[in-house]
């Protein structure tokens, strides 16, 4: 067997005959939590010089100051994936190369209240105020703010650019999202379904995700979930299911057993007939519940972990690529490298190919702000890095 793996107040003071000490970033007005700076737009690929127009919405839960700064740290371009975690994490802060700085009296805001800083970026030799990105690669990018009468840092973020010479060519990587939807069983011992609300959310991101995102998906929904919402009598279950199966029309949906299986349990009770029983009466219901949407028969997303007996199970069934969620990657030992691509592409074959997809790119250590981008900038910028690797 093989293992591959594949491959974001003004404050008015009215005042007689006093002075009044200006107020700075620094000073807290109340115990509201630590301030934030949260990403909501930036420029992310650099292609060439440019002003680079960056959007921020501070919750500062403190008075800014006019001279306090809005400062842009570029960082030494990240040499490896290992090296993106950790900086990522924040287990490292690496050198900084370049730097720009505003004061908060030039940062205009928006009709939102959010930060606009306009950023020149240069793409060959320095030059006056700019961050010089001369090289191809990812760049880490510390925006922060600064209390100019104490120095402190109040805030910070940490995002990415990418910067590329639109004149090299660079080769293609395959890349997939993967999606599993499943579920305990809804179906009880009178033969009718219980749809909980859990299950009716858990449909319901699926289709906010699938409406608005377009590229490649590799995607598996347990069928029973599939029949609970085409036969519920509740006039909800029936709108939700005429739009899954709408969305799924252009898109390739891998097939698994009717109700969760684990291929592990049935090799150890010798039931291996009955488990391509229940793949094959898992294929027929979305034949017949979702007709015209493709079915991969050869592929299995395995949420168990999966075990040599229950790979031969497997194998039996006709499956020739396994896919291991995070859940059921506790048994893998060892893996091959990730510059090695491959796929069995024919039944009968004496091996199979297992792949544990790139779950921990998807993650950050630190929560991130409600509404900030910033987990999406980093995994672009972390699969970047792979792909260089």
């Amino acid at each position: 067997m093989r293992f591959l793996r594949f491959l974001a107040v003004s404050f008015i003071v009215l005042s007689v005959a006093s002075p009044v000490a200006p107020i700075h970033a620094g000073v807290q007005t109340s115990e509201l939590g630590p301030p934030e700076l949260k990403i909501v737009s930036q420029p992310f690929n650099v292609f060439t010089t440019v002003n680079a127009r960056f959007v921020l919405s501070a919750d500062l839960n403190t008075f800014v100051a006019a001279d306090d700064r809005l400062e842009f740290l570029l960082h030494r371009r990240v040499a490896s994936r290992d090296s993106f975690r950790s900086i990522a994490d924040g287990d490292v802060i690496p050198t900084v190369t370049d730097s720009i700085s505003y004061r908060m009296s030039r940062i205009p805001r928006d009709y939102a209240g959010h930060l606009i800083a306009v950023v020149p970026i240069i793409t060959n030799d320095k030059q006056g105020a700019s961050l010089s990105i001369p090289y191809d690669g990812v760049y880490p990018l510390t925006i922060r703010l600064v209390d100019s009468q104490t120095g402190d840092v109040v805030t910070s973020v940490l995002t990415f650019l990418n910067r590329r010479d639109p004149k090299i060519t660079i080769p293609i990587v395959s890349l997939s999202t993967v999606v599993s939807l499943t579920g305990p069983p809804s179906l009880t011992v009178d033969g009718t379904s219980i749809i909980t609300e859990n299950a009716r959310d858990a449909v319901t991101r699926l289709i906010d995700f699938l409406t608005g995102f377009r590229s490649a998906v590799t995607i598996s929904i347990q069928p029973e979930i599939i029949a609970a919402f085409a036969n519920s009598s509740q006039l909800a279950d029936a709108k939700l299911f005429i739009k899954l199966r709408e969305l799924l029309q252009d898109r390739t949906i891998v097939n698994t057993t009717f109700a969760p299986s684990n291929p592990s349990l049935f090799a150890a009770m010798g039931l291996t007939s009955e488990f391509i029983a229940q793949l094959k009466f898992g294929e027929k219901t979305l034949n017949r519940l979702l007709p015209g949407v493709t079915i991969q028969r050869h592929t299995w997303i395995a949420s168990d972990n999966v075990d040599a007996p229950a790979m031969s199970v497997l194998k039996s069934a006709g499956i020739t690529s396994v896919i291991l969620l995070p859940a059921a990657q506790t048994l893998v030992t060892s893996e091959r490298s990730l510059s090695l691509l491959g796929r069995v592409t024919r039944t009968g074959s004496e091996m199979i190919s297992v792949v544990s997809p790139l779950s921990d790119v998807t993650q950050i250590k630190h929560a991130q702000p409600a509404g900030s981008k910033r987990l999406a900038y980093k995994i672009a910028a972390e699969l970047l890095v792979e792909r260089d690797d």
